[in-house]
């Protein structure tokens, strides 16, 4: 998200957008693996900065609007 290489050094990741946008590589816990991909991220010009589409700040705002609309709905 902010140009900056990631790589998740475990087998799964709750946040597949990463994967999938490009901004994160999934590398597990072989540490042959993990060193490889860290030289390999290390060598690369770093990535371009990239938002996933639902990442832009504005989590709260989107949360409260759905609760306050379930209410209504609720309260009909």
């Amino acid at each position: 998200m902010l140009g900056v290489p990631c790589l998740t050094l475990r087998d799964s990741t709750e946040r597949p957008v990463t994967l999938t946008e490009g901004t994160n590589q999934l590398v597990g816990r072989d540490p042959g693996r993990i060193v490889r991909a860290a030289c390999e991220v290390m060598a690369a010009p770093p990535p371009l900065p990239r938002t996933p589409v639902l990442w832009g700040g504005q989590a709260g705002q989107r949360i409260a609007a759905a609760l306050v609309d379930r209410h209504h709905a609720m309260s009909r």
